[in-house]
């Protein structure tokens, strides 16, 4: 390029551009030329045509060095290597002290790159990027591991273990960075080699307060600073327990066991708090007898028991203090329990509800319920004495539990017979399907206010209304108490009857005088309105009561 100076001369550690003689004299002629417009130009104001003339020139100077280049051949004429691709391997060996383990594509790798892998499902193949930075699979052994991820994999876990077993991210990178400093200028591939290695379970990530991360969450850059790096157990024999206790699927990663594992020892301890705050609402607000009271509050300190369980063993593995095994079984265990005893819950809550309806008649003198019936239900409150210390919610002691209370079934029979009888005796059913969809006996702000008087409704109607309702009331209450295999779809008719069987109730309208009473009531009603509907009359009423009243009826 340059005239002066000697082609033959040869500088140790120069790469020389050869190029063909044909142009050359040209390239030279453009380069003066855009040279001096240049300096012309360079100090002063010009014309916009001049300042034209020489962005022109410059153009072309660019463009014909750029063709020569192009065409051209390097060599380094003083040593080997003489070719461009060698030559530029060996200034970077020079220049930069990269290790054998180093690829290229460690340099490009940025949030992006692992933003695509925390894109990726847990059986996808890795993109191009990251096999070539032998970032592990979930499935791989050490021995099968590129060079890359063993060198990663050896420098953290020494670090590690110099640290007892543990340390933040931060602190982590910076101190394999000291043994590697090229880790400070690839810290997003590391980055996506530690993932890799915490899915095949030699790391495992925790937050600050010792809680299991996925490994996912170490592929945000931002976030490493709450994130801390644990040694795992043998992740073979972990990954393999986690699968035989249905904690995570065979395509699934030891981080994502470990993240489960901790979910779930989590709900177990939620779920058993939440029964036993229902099981202590249903001791305070609906079961009156003490005995039964006394059961379902052992059940309910059992379920507590069983959340501390849990809150301890989340304590253990936030500190790092635990045998794996021990803890996967506990809670694999616990859960089948909870599991379990939420379901007998469901299905044992109605039988309790039923006991409880039944020992409630001991509190109540009911005229035509017999003896027989009262023997039974305290014979039925001895046996639940007698059961008080039963661990009635597993399956073992339910069945125990249900077998001792042998008088249960007898006070049920007694109650149905007594039900039966009176029924029969008083003929009240004839009376009530008289009675049932009776069009005066619809509820009371339904009647014509100006025709049906108070005296009629008082002295017939509401007397009416309420042995109807009265005795659908007592009959369902006895139909509830008496299902000898109460389940979850009784629960709603249980507490009815729960309700039911207080001394609130008018158990002494079921009596044959009573009963009698209401017959007359009805046969009189059916004298004086009956095929009638209640608009269609001017007035009804009782004298003297309601004189007044029918005396002003419009005319």
């Amino acid at each position: 390029m340059r005239p002066d100076v000697d082609s033959k001369k040869v500088n140790e550690g120069t790469i020389y551009w050869s190029v063909k003689e044909d142009g050359l004299d040209d390239l030279r002629s453009q380069l003066i030329e855009w040279w001096s417009f240049h300096e012309a130009t360079a100090e002063t104001e010009t014309p916009d045509t001049i300042a034209r003339d020489v962005d022109d020139a410059a153009d072309r100077v660019k463009s014909k060095p750029a063709s020569a280049l192009k065409d051209g051949s390097y060599k380094i004429e003083s040593q080997e290597p003489r070719g461009l691709e060698s030559a530029v391997k060996e200034c970077i060996n020079r220049a930069y002290p990269y290790p054998s383990f180093f690829h290229p594509v460690m340099l490009e790798v940025d949030q992006s790159y692992l933003s695509e892998l925390k894109r990726l499902d847990d059986d996808e193949e890795y993109p191009e990027w990251a096999q070539k930075i032998d970032v592990p699979t979930p499935d791989a052994e050490v021995s099968t591991m590129g060079t890359i991820a063993k060198e990663i994999r050896g420098a953290v876990g020494r670090t590690l273990v110099d640290h007892d077993n543990e340390m933040g991210l931060p602190a982590l990178f910076e101190k394999i960075t000291e043994e590697t400093p090229f880790y400070g200028e690839v810290k997003p591939a590391v980055t996506a080699v530690l993932w890799g290695l915490c899915r095949a379970g030699e790391f495992r990530p925790v937050a600050e307060d010792g809680e299991a991360l996925a490994a996912d969450e170490l592929l945000t850059l931002s976030q490493q600073m709450e994130i801390k790096l644990r040694t795992s157990p043998s992740s073979t024999s972990l990954k393999e327990q986690f699968i035989d206790a249905g904690i995570i699927d065979p395509i699934q990663t030891v981080d994502e066991g470990i993240v489960a594992l901790e979910e779930l020892n989590e709900s177990v301890k939620r779920r058993a708090q939440t029964l036993a705050e229902t099981t202590e609402v249903s001791t305070e607000t609906e079961l009156e007898s003490e005995a039964l009271v006394s059961l379902v509050a052992a059940f309910s300190n059992a379920l507590l028991e069983l959340a501390d369980s849990a809150e301890s063993r989340a304590d253990a593995i936030a500190a790092d203090d635990m045998d794996w095994e021990e803890i996967i079984d506990q809670v694999a265990s616990d859960e089948e329990r909870m599991t379990a005893v939420e379901d007998r819950w469901d299905s044992r809550e109605s039988y309790l509800s039923q006991l409880d309806g039944l020992l409630r008649f001991r509190e109540l003198e009911i005229d035509w319920l017999s003896q027989s019936f009262y023997d039974a239900l305290d014979q039925l409150s001895q046996q639940l004495e007698n059961e008080s210390s039963r661990e009635w919610w597993t399956q073992e002691g339910w069945q125990s539990f249900d077998q001792s209370l042998g008088a249960r079934l007898t006070a049920i029979s007694a109650l149905e017979e007594d039900w039966s009888a009176q029924v029969a005796e008083t003929n009240a059913k004839s009376l009530v399907t008289e009675l049932e969809g009776h069009q005066w006996l619809i509820p009371p702000l339904q009647l014509p206010e100006h025709s049906v008087h108070d005296g009629f409704q008082s002295g017939y109607l509401r007397p009416l209304r309420h042995f109807r309702d009265t005795h659908e009331s007592i009959q369902a209450c006895i139909s509830a108490l008496t299902n000898r295999e109460p389940g979850t779809h009784d629960e709603r008719t249980l507490r009815r009857a729960l309700g039911t069987v207080s001394s609130t109730t008018d158990w002494d309208s079921l009596t044959e005088d009573r009963v009698d009473t209401y017959r007359e009531k009805y046969e009189t009603v059916e004298q004086l309105v009956g095929g009638t509907r209640p608009e269609e009359i001017e007035g009804v009423g009782v004298l003297f009561g309601d004189e007044s009243a029918l005396r002003q009826r419009p005319i």
